[in-house]
């Protein structure tokens, strides 16, 4: 009542809203350690959109993530991004 969301909208906004802060905490992780691209990566279900089903397996670079954002950023969205470890491998 305080927020005027109905109760069956709650779940959603909370699932969606976890969802954005996991990838934006991914993101940042992954900066830290110096990795600098990801792949993009879906649930492979057949409630994934097929926008994103598209970018199933593409690698972007964190500073330019493709039109739909970062993993887990669209409206809930329940897709991840799969660091790319090549570069930092290939330092040891």
């Amino acid at each position: 009542e305080r927020f005027e969301v109905a109760e069956s909208r709650a779940p959603l906004i909370a699932r969606d809203q976890v969802g954005k802060l996991f990838g934006s905490l991914n993101q940042v992780r992954q900066e830290a350690l110096g990795v600098d691209s990801f792949v993009w990566r879906t649930v492979h279900d057949n409630r994934v959109r097929e926008e994103h089903e598209a970018l199933d397996g593409l690698t972007f670079p964190w500073e330019s993530p493709p039109t739909e954002g970062i993993p887990g950023e669209a409206i809930n969205c329940r897709c991840f991004a799969e660091p790319v470890l090549d570069a930092i491998l290939d330092e040891e």
